[in-house]
């Protein structure tokens, strides 16, 4: 009961980082583009390969820490003060990181 539970919880981390895994490895990914003349809140998906591909494939990873860090479980209340800090560092540190991947991308891209 205690695997099924984890798997569930943390099933948007293990996507996003298995396809993050598969990028870097095969060198091609899709990533969410928002052109110029688009509507204000749509994207569409664009294919990139190479370089591109492996800064896309360490945004889809940062997502994953982020998300798996966020939907686990909350760190017991006896940590120390020290390791909460620390997993807020590498929460969000991990979200800004692949943030800028994925900014890195854009700009390789144009």
């Amino acid at each position: 009961m205690q695997i099924i539970r984890f798997l569930l919880s943390n099933s948007p981390a293990i996507i996003a980082g298995g396809y993050g895994l598969k990028c870097i490895v095969f060198m091609h990914a899709t990533i969410p583009v928002h052109e110029r003349y688009t509507p204000l809140y749509s994207f569409h998906f664009v294919e990139v390969k190479g370089t591109a591909a492996l800064l896309s494939g360490l945004g889809y990873i940062g997502l994953a820490v982020f998300t798996a860090l966020s939907c686990g479980f909350p760190p017991d209340e006896d940590r120390s003060w020290t390791w909460r800090v620390a997993r807020v560092v590498l929460r969000w540190g991990s979200l800004l990181g692949g943030f800028f991947a994925w900014q890195a991308v854009y700009k390789i891209r144009s």
